[in-house]
């Protein structure tokens, strides 16, 4: 434990040493030029992609293509994280991007102090943030140190119930429909879950007892007391519907995007939107899915409230030599042009605007005659109140959440006592002990 602990603080000495050695530490960056001075020279920009699922004929479609044809002088070049390699092996390297794709990873990029705010930039070419999505807007700014605004909203990740429906067809089950509960998924669910020809089909998932948990706005706190919340209905509500979908997918929740998309074992998987991309490439290299999809479950007393809101954003790396042309770049992809480009291509725009509505998926093949309906039936969940607690401590107390579900869904624990065993950890991490 010792070891791995120095080897943690060695790393994050060295990413600082690096950080600090470019002058960047994400603030009071200094613009060298507007749009206009900008480098005319040849330049390729590095896109990393933190905790986002982005397929290379996407990234092509949606990003390098598009910023190719406007700024022939740039080319935006996709990197590809080795599974297992940490991002402060990448900066202490010296080799690390210039622009970073990120949703709720941007965390970790501000942890590093590898933003850089954008607002110099917006002033100097007039930009008025007013036109995105407000709570992409909050969602960004409440990353930045002091509020600032650390990068632009590409898209909003919708969330919807996908399903395999040569499965429904195989089991003569009818398929899902927009408007059901979760109690009403489930039921469904149990139809599809069942072994046949030495097979283990899977009836339904929901990625994590996180995702779950946004849909409900679920604090991990009580505002008024600054203690742990966990012993409350709503928890608990949520731990027996979670426990309800683990039982339908064999308590397996690792490995499901290949269950869905490659094994094809997985009839229903509620999940976030940026999965079309992964669909569409799978059809583009001849295998495609026979899929559909429907309106997220919902619980009653929150209807028309899918997964919690997740914005995919654009940062410049404050490693970057080339913010402007960064800039130029990100400018253009959050364009009104261009997010009228990204919507037909299935991407959910993060400007303002019933416009941003109309064609959604129109240009991808896979699109053609699915529910795309499902996509606006329901709204994302209000994000998450602010804990008075650190970043820091709020993942350590994540972490005893996931614990806490796996515990439940191996059969280990029953949920009240996995619940005041978290309530009691979480007090204890909060407390600092």
């Amino acid at each position: 434990m010792i070891r791995t602990f120095l080897k943690t603080v060695i790393t994050l000495a060295m990413v600082l040493l690096v950080v600090s050695a470019c002058g960047g530490e994400g603030q009071g960056d200094k613009v060298e030029g507007s749009e206009g001075a900008a480098s005319a020279e040849p330049v390729t920009l590095k896109v990393y992609p933190q905790s986002v699922n982005l397929a290379d004929e996407e990234f092509q479609q949606l990003m390098a293509d598009p910023v190719k044809r406007k700024y022939p002088n740039i080319t935006l070049e996709l990197m590809k994280p080795t599974p297992g390699t940490e991002l402060e092996a990448y900066v202490a390297s010296g080799e690390f991007a210039d622009i970073v794709f990120t949703g709720q990873g941007m965390k970790a990029i501000t942890l590093l102090n590898l933003e850089t705010d954008l607002t110099p930039w917006m002033k100097k070419n007039k930009i008025d943030v007013a036109k995105f999505d407000p709570l992409a807007i909050q969602n960004i700014q409440s990353y930045g140190k002091s509020g600032e605004l650390v990068a632009l909203p590409f898209s909003v990740n919708f969330s919807v119930l996908f399903y395999n429906k040569d499965l429904f067809d195989k089991f003569a089950v009818a398929y899902p429909k927009d408007g059901m509960t979760w109690d009403e998924a489930i039921a469904l669910g149990k139809k599809m879950t069942r072994e046949e020809g030495g097979v283990q089909y899977l009836g339904l998932n929901a990625q994590s007892v996180h995702h779950m948990a946004s849909q409900l706005s679920l604090t991990y706190t009580d505002p008024k007391t600054n203690k742990a919340a966990f012993l409350t209905d709503d928890w608990k509500r949520l731990f027996s519907t979670y426990l309800a979908v683990s039982d339908l997918s064999k308590n397996i929740h690792k490995q499901l995007n290949p269950l869905f998309l490659n094994d094809r074992v997985l009839a229903m998987f509620g999940d976030y939107g940026a999965k079309i991309g992964q669909l569409e490439e799978l059809a583009n290299t001849g295998k495609p899915l026979n899929w559909d999809m429907a309106a997220m479950p919902v619980y009653p007393d929150h209807p028309k409230q899918a997964f919690g809101f997740v914005a995919q954003s654009l940062m410049i790396s404050s490693l970057s030599k080339h913010k402007d042309e960064a800039f130029q770049a990100i400018r253009y992809l959050t364009s009104e042009e261009e997010q009228l480009a990204i919507v037909k291509k299935g991407r959910q725009s993060s400007l303002q605007g019933s416009q941003f509505e109309q064609g959604f998926g129109s240009e991808l093949a896979t699109m053609k005659g699915k529910n795309i309906q499902a996509i606006f039936k329901n709204k994302p969940a209000p994000s998450l109140e602010f804990s008075p607690f650190d970043d820091n401590l709020n993942d350590e107390v994540k972490k005893q959440i996931s614990a806490a579900a796996d515990a439940v869904t191996a059969g280990k624990k029953d949920i009240n006592t996995a619940l005041r065993e978290l309530q009691e950890q979480a007090d204890k991490i909060y407390a600092g002990k």
